[in-house]
């Protein structure tokens, strides 16, 4: 029976965690960690930077945007059929759209309150970032389809898009396997997996080039007159591809990795050499502090 990814001992996790001090810090600075923000610094990442700026621009992008482009005003360079399909698209994913959102702010608060260590903090980075990613992603899906659907058609636009939604699917799975490798020895699953995508992607470029006068032909819009309509129109399934690695590099740090430096928070502390102040915030440090003070005076 298979032994679970959750399940290795501590020296097993070490081919794992191989970036420990990044999952804890999640590329920061010590004076920008949430672990020893200042008040202004948290309130201003999270009500201007949060709540304002990322509010109104996700909700632009993301609900009104799909809702009122062609609808106001004259529809320029797209064709009034590829609008239709941003409209279609934005209302078929309102619900993941809306739950996303949500989960952006309600993350982004949590992420900014204070923790009392870096191994508390380290849980929250995957939180923000996952939502805030799939919000930009979904509001990138909107025009890379529309620009898809008006050089190459329907079935253009239907191809890149069950290819780049099945590589999601193989680069998830091997990150998992990858996983499973560098903490048990496993084989390594589908090592190939990037050429083939490279092979896929330009295949399918080639083929909808050739065939874009037929099969994949196009529709009548201002920027099908443009020579850069072709590799606009070539652009979702890479971008498939590049989403599913940058999910794929999120599970990795925050899920895996994460997981046992928060299962193993002493050792990971010792074996990554962090310091007291830099583990612990400056309440929780004075707190430990004052306490080992009282333990030698009683003592």
């Amino acid at each position: 029976m298979k032994k679970s990814i959750f399940k290795a001992s501590f020296e097993e996790s070490q081919g794992l965690v191989t970036q420990g001090k990044f999952v804890l810090t999640a590329g920061m600075t010590r004076n920008n960690n949430p672990v020893h923000m200042g008040i202004f610094n948290r309130l201003f990442t999270l009500v201007i930077v949060g709540y304002f700026f990322f509010g109104i621009m996700a909700y632009g992008l993301l609900f009104a945007m799909p809702e009122q482009i062609g609808r106001v005003g004259e529809v320029r360079l797209i064709s009034v059929n590829a609008v239709e399909l941003i409209h279609q698209i934005g209302t078929f994913l309102i619900p993941s759209s809306a739950f996303f959102y949500a989960l952006t702010f309600i993350f982004i608060t949590l992420f900014c309150l204070p923790k009392k260590n870096l191994k508390i903090q380290s849980y929250f980075y995957f939180s923000f970032y996952f939502p805030f990613l799939t919000c930009a992603v979904i509001a990138l899906f909107y025009f890379l389809s529309a620009f898809t659907f008006d050089r190459f058609g329907f079935s253009g636009f239907l191809l890149q898009l069950v290819l780049g939604l099945g590589f999601i699917i193989a680069i998830l799975y091997q990150g998992y396997r990858d996983a499973r490798r560098r903490l048990y020895n496993e084989p390594r699953w589908l090592g190939g997996l990037v050429k083939l995508m490279g092979y896929t992607v330009l295949a399918v470029s080639a083929v909808l080039l050739v065939l874009s006068g037929t099969v994949f032909k196009g529709l009548a819009s201002d920027l099908n007159e443009m020579w850069y309509s072709y590799p606009l129109g070539l652009l979702l399934l890479p971008a498939l591809i590049i989403v599913g690695y940058a999910w794929r590099l999120l599970i990795d740090l925050f899920i895996y990795q994460a997981y046992y430096i928060w299962k193993y928070p002493e050792e990971y502390k010792a074996y990554l050499k962090i310091s007291d102040k830099e583990w612990y915030s400056k309440r929780e440090l004075r707190r430990r502090e004052k306490a080992a003070k009282k333990n030698s005076r009683s003592s």
